[in-house]
């Protein structure tokens, strides 16, 4: 007789394990103080979101300072904190808006800046 069968001819019962593919941490840093808060909120009550990732929201204002380098610098900070306390953060985004002809001052910079232990 195989294994996990009954003499019946029935699968015995056993129990199934349950397995969920662990949910990634994203902090996303943004410059508005309410478009983009607001979007990233709706999106992360998305199924498709909520069920594959805890996303942090953090509203980062521009201070006085080229936004898009400003912003990157907060998140590049708050990455190297939490590595250094060993926190579980997956992924870390910058979101901004992009004027058109006009984009931001220092925007490839921003964007083309070094982080280590990161990805691209």
């Amino acid at each position: 007789m195989p294994a996990g069968q009954r003499a019946t001819g029935r699968r015995a019962l056993a129990h199934r394990v349950a397995t969920r593919r662990p949910r990634k941490t994203i902090w996303v840093f943004c410059e508005g103080v309410r478009t983009e808060p607001e979007y990233l909120e709706a999106l992360k009550r998305q199924k498709a979101v909520r069920d594959v990732a805890a996303v942090d929201v953090r509203i980062v204002p521009g201070r006085g300072s080229p936004v898009p380098v400003a912003l990157v610098d907060r998140a590049v900070s708050a990455r190297s904190r939490a590595c250094g306390e060993e926190a579980e953060v997956d992924e870390v985004w910058c979101v901004f808006d992009v004027e058109q002809p006009q984009s931001h001052p220092r925007l490839v910079e921003a964007a083309n800046r070094p982080v280590a232990g990161a990805s691209r």
